[in-house]
């Protein structure tokens, strides 16, 4: 259990060592299942879904339009760094290109959940955690840093005050999927010997804020038979770069963040407009600790953040640097967390 307030910020590399796609998956994806004459035939059925729908065009320019756009997809997005970067660079091309992408992005998200490698293996014969290691023994890429966060939340909790488990848990998560809530719900299952629906009020119960949505409410699992209508409806639930947080984001950054006596931002990548979303004002706190997870990006970068960004929104220390408060691990998010172990517990 947490004796303070802490703030995980979870960007798409907290999860893709779960086996969810990052940005650069989700653009070979949708690109390859764009491609003309063999376009996926699940997307050829949201293709058809969008083209019934009157409040996007007109019916003939529905029927001729988006044929068109998945060529433009498959030809335009492997040029860019992300989706959403290129959602940005076509927002004024035609208004049903970002409506056509949100529910190809469902979909495969949701696939992703269905397929995600410890929700995959867990089939009730074998422990969660028995399959996490014969897992990781397979998969060096694999990182189940939420495994070991529990090892931390979990530490002086009986199933008698297992309310308090998540207490001063603060949790940002910049992904659509629903894989933080389906682990947690697992380990409380497997540890305390509970039943499905109390674990998943617990973990419902988190302080959780999604900026940008997720593929759909969780309520326990995370398998489903979509059809194109069904997807269609779900990517209403998310929002792109290019639309902007949810409204109840702010309100939430108001409350949560100054009370925060640490930040723990894993597997961030730092985009500008994600960025400005956590410093878009100076609010009255001073982190104790701030710890960063940084693969795939180099130090000398985050320290330039940590500068010009972070400062005087998280902390105002201009020796930082060299202070004892910071922690920059170049690896993964669970060995971050390893890092910071006895950081968490003595708060």
């Amino acid at each position: 259990m947490l004796n303070k307030p802490v703030l995980f910020v979870l960007g798409a590399g907290a999860h893709m060592g779960l086996g969810m796609p990052g940005g650069a998956d989700l653009i070979k994806i949708i690109s390859g299942k764009t491609k003309r004459p063999n376009i996926d035939n699940f997307y050829l059925g949201i293709v058809e879904q969008l083209a019934r729908d009157e409040s996007i065009q007109s019916a003939p320019e529905r029927q001729n339009s988006f044929p068109r756009l998945c060529w433009d997809i498959n030809q335009s997005l492997p040029y860019f760094a992300s989706v959403d970067d290129f959602l940005e660079s076509k927002q004024s091309d035609d208004p049903a290109l970002e409506k056509l992408v949100k529910s190809f992005i469902v979909y495969e998200i949701r696939r992703a959940e269905r397929k995600c490698a410890f929700h995959q293996e867990h089939d009730g014969t074998v422990s969660l955690i028995d399959n996490v290691g014969r897992i990781k023994r397979v998969n060096k890429d694999a990182d189940f840093w939420m495994l070991d966060l529990f090892k931390i939340l979990s530490k002086g909790i009986t199933r008698d005050n297992l309310e308090n488990i998540f207490n001063n848990l603060q949790i940002m998560n910049f992904n659509y999927d629903r894989c933080f809530e389906l682990f947690m719900t697992m380990c409380l299952m497997e540890t305390y010997g509970i039943e499905r629906r109390e674990a998943v009020n617990l973990v419902n119960a988190i302080e959780h804020m999604r900026p940008y949505g997720q593929v759909a409410p969780f309520e326990g699992g995370v398998l489903a038979d979509d059809d194109p209508a069904r997807i269609v409806e779900l990517s209403n639930n998310i929002k792109t770069l290019s639309e902007g947080a949810d409204e109840a984001y702010r309100d939430w950054v108001d409350t949560h963040l100054p009370e925060c006596a640490m930040a723990v931002f894993l597997g961030f990548g730092f985009h500008i407009q994600n960025t400005k979303l956590l410093t878009e004002k100076t609010l009255e706190c001073t982190y104790e600790h701030i710890a960063i997870s940084h693969m795939g990006i180099s130090k000398k970068d985050i320290e330039f953040i940590l500068d010009s960004e972070l400062n005087g929104t998280f902390f105002n220390n201009t020796d930082h640097l060299e202070s004892h408060q910071y922690v920059l691990r170049e690896g993964s998010c669970s060995e971050l967390l390893n890092d910071i172990t006895l950081r968490l517990r003595y708060l």
